[in-house]
């Protein structure tokens, strides 16, 4: 199951670790204290991508039937064991998860506590 970039981890993950760097930079300079917190917002709003990106069907590059089981919850009969692709593919599910509830909660003490921070540096 191929993404699009912006639901990638590590492209999140790399992508709001420069921009909140960047603000923190910024930030550093007179009179530009409320940019760092600022910066929460977008590192909440990667994680919630992360949440979203393994139940909104819309960019998942597989038929239109398939969506269609997916969303409306058919499913067939299985077996009690995963292959080894089913445990990779429910692995990568849950690590988005994890990565997606970091970024929010992280997202969202830089959002509250970020001119704090950036105050606490300046002294």
């Amino acid at each position: 199951m191929d993404s699009p970039w912006y639901f990638n981890r590590y492209v999140l993950l790399a992508l709001a670790t420069i921009f909140c760097l960047f603000s923190l930079l910024i930030s550093l300079m007179p009179d530009n204290k409320e940019l760092f917190s600022s910066s929460g917002a977008v590192i909440t709003v990667a994680g919630l991508f992360l949440n979203i990106k393994h139940t909104m069907a819309f960019h998942l590059k597989i038929p239109l039937i398939n969506k269609y089981h997916l969303k409306s919850g058919a499913f067939g009969f299985g077996r009690l064991t995963l292959s080894e692709e089913q445990e990779k593919i429910i692995k990568s599910i849950l690590s988005d998860e994890k990565y997606g509830v970091a970024f929010m909660l992280t997202g969202t003490i830089i959002w509250a506590y970020g001119t704090l921070f950036v105050e606490w540096l300046k002294i």
